[in-house]
């Protein structure tokens, strides 16, 4: 080996380091990088360039799969044998492959996978001279112990009133008006859009949501949440997260933010439509002037919301040609980000619809399940209206910093596992919400019932 090359391994050593370091700031668990290959003919510049490439590989692999947990095995795989060129097909550039390690085929455990960078200039089954660098990374499973749990099993209606924000609008984007599920309650649910399982005709383990108007609940990501029933005021101006005379209170999941500022978390529910246009689950969602118990406008929430939606309507790659017959080809899997109460505003709302950068299932931000099997663009399953109503869906949505993984478990299929159906940049559509609770929106005139939600 050459004198220059000799000097150049040193220079190799200090690019490993800051890889290490740059690496594990992302988020990922490096166990190694190394240097696994070096194939070169004569030319300290073509060994640098090769060198840098492969380096730039493994960074470009880093970002891509950032916030990738063992639910993304398919999105791991679908970066194998991807070859980037920087300016043409014989300019520099690297290959990526992927070994995916998982022994025990269970997303609910960590796995182990190797990414190798290959740089070289021009393609690789014709270049003489390469450098490869390998890295090896653990794998998250998605979620960890819950951090809150219900399975709407209490005997009483202690739990729902402890921790839910929970209403009912009039109209589309109204204000919502918090209260107690105890019709005896000020404000309680004298209309019946819940049903727990506790109260009278209530089902076992489930809670019954909606009537009329749109319902919602919120479970706050914060330490606590309350609010003055009677108006601007001193009655609420208080410490504890406790209910008092004309003063609501619903205690928090306190979910720490990471270092960035982003609240990160997996959420998981189980429920299924009876009737009507749909329902939702919220994410990263607050309601304005929380930390004023005295001007919290329960109207006025911010934030996303995943949407099952029977009457959404289609949006391309969406086609009405490959429906069922006699489809009204109108449900999609969707969702939207919300600014002060309306899911319509200019600027700061609006529905993701813009593909992502082609990363395997993820490609787009929402799934279409009426369009036919097969599809090269974007494959359905071929649901007809009935496929909607009355079955039970597992809702997946792992939320981690700018962007939020959706998947959809359909359990009449038998399948083991859950399908990715959207991967959202959350910051595509007006301000990015860093932080913010989880709940449940159930649209007008539909009704859901909901097994379980979990955190």
């Amino acid at each position: 080996m050459s004198g220059s090359t000799m000097g150049n391994r040193g220079l190799s050593v200090l690019f490993l380091v800051f890889m290490l370091s740059a690496v594990a700031a992302m988020g990922l668990a490096a166990a190694m990088i190394t240097e696994s290959e070096y194939i070169s003919i004569p030319g300290v510049l073509k060994a640098n360039a090769n060198f840098y490439s492969a380096l730039s590989g493994l960074q470009w692999a880093a970002q891509a799969t950032e916030g990738f947990t063992t639910a993304d095995k398919d999105d791991y795989m679908s970066l194998d044998n991807i070859r980037m060129n920087y300016n043409g097909a014989s300019a520099p550039g690297f290959t990526i492959q992927i070994g995916y390690l998982d022994d025990d085929d269970d997303p609910a455990t960590s796995d182990t996978v190797t990414i190798r960078s290959t740089g070289s200039i021009g393609d690789l089954s014709t270049a003489l001279d390469r450098r490869v660098l390998t890295m090896i990374t653990t794998v998250p499973a998605p979620g960890g112990a819950s951090i809150f749990q219900d399975d709407f099993d209490q005997p009483d209606l202690s739990l729902f009133d402890q921790f839910y924000q929970a209403g009912a609008t009039a109209a589309p984007h109204g204000e919502i008006t918090p209260y107690s599920t105890g019709a005896d309650s000020t404000g309680g649910d004298t209309s019946g859009f819940f049903t727990h399982s506790s109260e009278t005709g209530g089902a076992i383990s489930i809670l019954k949501a909606g009537n009329s108007a749109e319902v919602r609940f919120i479970i706050s990501a914060g330490s606590c949440v309350k609010w003055n029933t009677l108006g601007a005021g001193d009655p609420c101006a208080y410490q504890e997260c406790e209910n008092r005379t004309d003063c609501q209170a619903r205690r928090g999941i306190d979910i720490p933010a990471d270092p960035d500022g982003y609240q990160n978390y997996f959420i998981k529910v189980r429920a299924r439509l009876l009737y009507g246009d749909g329902f939702g689950v919220y994410f990263r969602a607050v309601y304005p002037n929380q930390e004023d118990p005295n001007s919290v406008d329960f109207g006025g929430l911010s934030g996303y919301v995943w949407q099952y939606d029977y009457g959404l309507g289609y949006i391309a790659p969406c086609d009405t040609s490959t429906a069922v017959f006699g489809n009204d080809a109108s449900g999609m899997l969707a969702s939207r980000k919300i600014s002060g109460g309306s899911e319509t505003c200019a600027g700061e709302c609006g529905v993701f619809s813009e593909p992502n950068p082609p990363i395997g299932s993820g490609s787009y931000p929402f799934f279409c399940p009426e369009n036919r099997t097969g599809l090269a663009y974007l494959d359905g399953w071929r649901w007809g209206d009935n496929e909607w109503l009355n079955r039970w869906r597992i809702v997946y949505i792992y939320v981690y910093k700018d962007r939020a993984s959706v998947y959809l478990l359909r359990e009449e299929t038998g399948e083991a596992g859950p399908e990715h159906v959207g991967l959202i940049p959350l910051d595509s559509i007006g301000t990015m919400s860093k932080t913010g609770g989880v709940g449940i929106r159930v649209l007008e005139n539909a009704s859901v019932e909901i097994d379980y939600i979990k955190i």
